[in-house]
């Protein structure tokens, strides 16, 4: 009993220590905002280099507050990127909007500038999600997965082209602000663009919460597996959606052009992505030295081959982890490499988003960004549940799996903003309450998540020891790379 609650009361110190250490950089930075040389005549500005000090320190400890409170770190991540974004500092009292914090410490210019760390997170994320896809697990759980995915696509096709059908003009008393007058087809098919975009889950925080809570057993294996086949069928079905849209609504473009882009793009990233697994693959087998430069190296020139191309880093970082994996018997090697990077990667990344999030568009569309939300998540609920159960999932699949799927980010930000540019003002005003949904779920997603995780007795590598490998009992892991990943997770 004393042991218990020594511990108890050491985590809540670490608690307040935490918090002592935020409030110690928050005044840092103020005096060196007020006292620092000012950015030198040659164009050197130290503000960005400040601003990623502080998200670094800051964010982890923020981070830590928040497991303090029994969140995943992510969840504080995103939490002190709000705080700390220009979106945040037009709520704060006239006496307290003192330098950097009255245009928020990661204003856009800030972020703009931290683009190539920025980068660097979504590819080491994505080439790690790619590389936990392993054909041999993805063949084991095969039914569940394919039933589970089925179920979510069929319930959130009838469910939220239903809700937005009643958005775009069925019902008046719900009518989406800005939304012009469309037509039932028109209504119909924004409503399963929508659909679509809903369908997405955020790759980069699955992985994060999974790594973080050291999870292990079925529903892991089939949420590693489905976010990332996930980001595919969500481009495909998007293409197909938006295109119809875009005719009903009379501003459609040579006759399914965007289509036929999106088609490209997402076969380009692919592509790209297979190449730079190959050459990773030979790269490990022939060489496989200084794996932290070459992976430096790979991930700067693919993303400069996405720009240049228009190509998604996402789909094209996601295939180069699966090739790698599956193709080279040091696989392993590589992702324990990128694990090593992945505590300062999740703290910059999941800062940089939540600064991203506008509360202003939050705000004025809450009651149908919180419908959308609640509906995705009942189609979720339901088509889980029943699709699961048909693809002879596991119990704890069938109960809590719905959970692990509501966070967003990534693909589902990116196709919001194509929804903007592509369908004329009725896509501006459904892009904006995608947006403010998307915030929703990138904050309350990765918390189920984490639950979802818990309640499957998963969490802590709860059922690994009965279901990774036969040979695999009593706490002696098959995957010898599985204990330094934890302890490369548990060092963060």
């Amino acid at each position: 009993m004393s042991g218990r609650h020594t511990g108890r009361d050491a985590h809540h110190g670490g608690g307040l220590r935490e918090a002592a250490i935020v409030l110690f950089l928050v005044g840092a930075l103020v005096l060196l905002h007020r006292f620092a040389v000012p950015a030198r005549g040659d164009g050197f500005d130290p503000t960005a280099m400040l601003a990623l000090g502080f998200v670094v320190l800051a964010g982890h400890a923020i981070g830590q507050l928040a497991e303090v409170m029994r969140l995943p770190h992510i969840t504080g991540y995103l939490l002190g990127g709000v705080l700390f974004g220009a979106s945040f500092a037009h709520y704060l009292p006239a006496a307290w909007r003192i330098p950097p914090f009255d245009r928020g410490v990661l204003s856009p210019e800030v972020i703009d500038k931290l683009g190539l760390l920025d980068a660097l997170a979504v590819a080491l994320i994505a080439t790690t999600a790619g590389g936990e896809l392993r054909f041999e697990a993805l063949r084991k759980g095969l039914g569940a997965l394919l039933g589970t995915l089925a179920g979510q696509l069929v319930a959130a096709l009838l469910l939220v082209t239903g809700l937005l059908w009643a958005f775009t003009g069925g019902m008046p008393a719900l009518a989406l602000p800005g939304m012009p007058e469309v037509t039932p087809g028109a209504a119909l098919a924004l409503g399963a663009a929508v659909a679509a975009i809903a369908f997405a889950t955020s790759p980069a925080a699955t992985l994060a919460v999974i790594q973080g809570s050291g999870a292990q057993g079925p529903l892991t294996r089939l949420l590693l597996s489905a976010v990332v086949l996930k980001d595919v069928l969500v481009v495909v079905l998007f293409s197909v959606a938006s295109s119809l849209a875009a005719r009903q609504l009379g501003i459609a473009q040579g006759g399914g052009s965007l289509g036929a882009q999106l088609a490209v793009h997402l076969l380009g990233s692919l592509a790209l992505g297979s190449v730079m697994g190959g050459v990773t693959a030979l790269y490990l087998r022939f060489v496989g030295r200084e794996l932290l430069l070459y992976i430096v190296a790979l991930v700067y020139l693919g993303t400069f081959l996405c720009q240049r191309w228009h190509l998604d880093p996402v789909l094209a970082f996601l295939a180069t982890g699966v090739v790698v994996t599956n193709a080279s018997r040091r696989g392993d090697q590589l992702i324990h490499e990128l694990e090593r990077l992945s505590g300062p990667v999740y703290v910059v990344f999941f800062t940089l988003a939540g600064a991203r999030l506008h509360l202003e568009e939050v705000f004025a569309l809450a009651p149908h960004a919180l419908g959308l939300v609640a509906v995705r998540a009942l189609a979720f609920a339901i088509g889980s549940r029943f699709g699961a159960r048909l693809g002879g999932a596991e119990p704890p699949v069938v109960r809590y799996g719905w959970m692990g799927f509501l966070s967003q980010a990534g693909v589902a930000l990116s196709l919001s903003a194509v929804v903007g540019r592509s369908l004329g003002q009725a896509g501006q005003a459904i892009s904006t309450l995608l947006l403010a949904s998307i915030a929703i779920n990138e904050v309350i997603g990765p918390v189920l998540l984490e639950l979802s995780l818990r309640l499957a007795g998963e969490a802590g590598g709860g059922e690994a020891a009965d279901i990774e490998a036969p040979g695999e009992r009593a706490g002696t892991p098959a995957d010898p790379t599985h204990a330094t990943r934890r302890a490369a997770v548990e060092e963060v």
